[in-house]
């Protein structure tokens, strides 16, 4: 499927920072968890791949067997499934797509954690012209503790396209999200929405108050039209670019936003914003999309009368 998860689990997180740069890794994101140090890879040769480092003190060793392994990303990733073999995994991932209706498919990520906490599980709903990618970074945060599920709605991200903007009306992609969240049997969730997604957790909130214990949003508020939305659909073309030019062009849309990005930071927003066609990188959306979005700002202005039905906690 051309991206490989690894999770290494370590004594010297340091250690292997320092042979997975040796390989030709490029770290991408880090931070600290319930767990001890995070930092997450992304690999620049031609097998894409993520590698997550989790420091922690009763890892075993097996640093030589990686320098061994160094710029072998299947080495890498041989050695970091043996010590997954001698230790039970904080959490399982499963990339899989739904069948829906008008003959289109969706995909998701299934986030498990080893050990069941019992605590509600968060789905993530993408924007307008985003994909379940926002979420790559936010998920290893939660998914030891609790199940995430990060969807690519239809005409996003490894989701099917479709032929008339019709199949991408709102509803449907709402009636998409209840399909794959009933069929695992994923009971109570608390949605985490952005900007569209937003827009499809107020109207799920308020037809089933039964099934959404509370909602995260982010971007948005009840209007569905905005001075910033229309600034961004502007800028959001479907030319073929570099990964160097499609970061670019960001920086140069956002860049008064996000002072403190630097070169390195543009591109892994461009990783998450646009996708490699082998061509180049495109937008990952389904520009027909346009089209829908047209007709639902025009019969849907606003969503504040399914807001003011919520009971449930929110947090914007």
């Amino acid at each position: 499927g051309g991206v490989q998860h690894v999770g290494i689990r370590t004594d010297d997180p340091d250690g292997v920072e320092s042979v997975l740069a040796q390989a030709g890794m490029r770290r991408v994101q880090s931070g600290v968890n319930a767990a001890g140090t995070v930092a997450t890879y992304m690999h620049g040769g031609p097998s894409a791949g993520v590698i997550e480092v989790i420091g922690l003190r009763d890892a075993g060793a097996y640093l030589e067997k990686m320098k061994q392994a160094a710029r072998n990303w299947d080495g890498i990733t041989r050695i970091a499934n043996q010590e997954h073999s001698m230790r039970q995994p904080l959490y399982t991932v499963t990339e899989d797509t739904f069948q829906v209706g008008d003959g289109l498919s969706i995909a998701y990520s299934d986030y498990r954690p080893s050990e069941d906490k019992g605590l509600t599980p968060i789905v993530y709903l993408p924007g307008f012209m985003r994909t379940a990618r926002d979420f790559d970074r936010v998920a290893p945060r939660f998914a030891d503790e609790r199940r995430i599920i990060t969807i690519d709605t239809r005409g996003r991200g490894k989701a099917a396209r479709a032929i008339d903007a019709s199949a991408y009306h709102f509803d449907k992609l709402i009636g998409d999200v209840w399909a794959l969240t009933d069929h695992p049997g994923t009971g109570r969730m608390v949605l985490a929405g952005l900007a569209l997604g937003a827009f499809m957790s107020w109207r799920m909130a308020a037809a089933r108050p039964d099934r959404v214990a509370g909602i995260v949003v982010n971007d948005t508020g009840t209007e569905t039209s905005s001075p910033s939305g229309k600034k961004m659909i502007a800028n959001a073309d479907h030319g073929t670019y570099t990964l160097d030019e499609a970061a670019a062009k960001l920086r140069a849309a956002m860049a008064h936003q996000f002072p403190d990005l630097g070169p390195e930071d543009w591109r892994v927003y461009a990783r998450q914003i646009y996708a490699d066609r082998g061509q180049g990188y495109v937008r990952d959306f389904d520009p027909l999309w346009f089209e829908e979005l047209a007709r639902f700002k025009a019969e849907t202005p606003t969503l504040w009368p399914e807001f003011s039905m919520i009971t449930c906690p929110v947090a914007i």
